[in-house]
């Protein structure tokens, strides 16, 4: 339920390292404005219609789910203390 007037918007974390059932979880008793790190709703297509019907922001960060092999620090150049 909601409260009606002014309210704090909501992030919730989730789908990070929980499937995307948990994001669709969340988002149904929460209700929340934005969810972080949801990267895993694209393994479940309703997940990715909920958020989309919502209109959810979603705080993703590709790069850190890669392996570290595929990382940017282990391939990243000179730091600027060795640069110089």
């Amino acid at each position: 339920m909601r409260r009606r007037g002014p309210r704090l918007k909501v992030t919730i974390h989730t789908g990070e390292d929980t499937p995307a059932s948990f994001v669709i979880d969340t988002i149904r008793l929460a209700n929340p404005d934005r969810i972080g790190h949801g990267i895993h709703i694209l393994e479940d297509p309703a997940a990715v219609d909920l958020v989309r019907e919502r209109g959810l922001t979603l705080e993703v960060q590709p790069l850190e789910q890669l392996p570290d092999q595929f990382s940017l620090r282990a391939h990243r150049g000179p730091s600027s203390q060795e640069a110089v």
